[in-house]
């Protein structure tokens, strides 16, 4: 018999090192014998990818797609990846996830304002009501986002939205955060601190639900 799936979500905002961390556990628990899956989002099946390479090839100042297409957009994107997801859970895989429904809540909702009853209604829509048994949150101040940015020479991405806009992207973290802090099922880790100090928090936040599980 399969032991349970676990399904743990990477959040956070741009140059927070979610997609690093992620990488470095899916190598780490493969190498301790899990059976791992690590899937991205948008992406990770035919239609997503295509979807990401459309919203990717759009920068912020050619954005033609208004909000609510791109909402939908992202969505159709989930539809299609959570049954993936779902079937994994069920042989017992270990799931791996860089953005879910929060990156939606947080980007669309807050960082464009857009309705988040309409979102939710959306997202309800394209999970059919999956939820991670965790979600990490790499927290980041705009400003050192900007730096890293800048570092990495991607600076006309980060700045065609706006430092306003990363902003209020962080507070929708923030604030998804605050409300389920008595849940068990959320954790904030300081993106600021060297990389192998998040790593090790990381790790220590997933196994504990590892351990649990076996």
């Amino acid at each position: 018999m399969n032991k349970k799936g676990l399904f743990f979500v990477f959040e956070g905002g741009e140059g927070g090192g979610k997609s690093t961390v992620q990488k470095w556990l899916a190598e780490s628990l493969i190498a301790a014998g899990y059976n791992v899956l690590s899937l991205r989002e948008p992406g990770a099946t035919a239609l997503g990818e295509a979807i990401r390479s459309l919203i990717m090839s759009l920068t912020p100042k050619e954005q033609s797609a208004s909000p609510l297409t791109e909402l939908f957009l992202f969505q159709a994107a989930r539809a299609e990846l959570v049954p993936r997801i779902k079937e994994a859970l069920k042989r017992g895989k270990i799931v791996l996830l860089d953005r879910f429904t929060p990156s939606t809540v947080a980007y669309q909702g807050y960082g464009k304002e857009m309705d988040l009853g309409l979102i939710e209604q959306t997202s309800q829509l394209a999970t059919g009501g999956l939820k991670p048994n965790l979600t990490l949150l790499f927290d980041i101040p705009p400003k050192v986002s900007l730096e890293r940015a800048r570092a990495r020479g991607q600076l006309d991405r980060f700045e065609g939205e706006g430092l306003d806009f990363h902003h209020r992207v962080r507070q929708g973290y923030l604030t998804q955060a605050q409300k389920n802090e008595n849940s068990g099922k959320w954790v904030v880790i300081d993106a600021t601190l060297p990389l192998e100090t998040v790593q090790e928090q990381a790790l220590k936040s997933l196994q504990k639900l590892l351990d649990e599980r076996e």
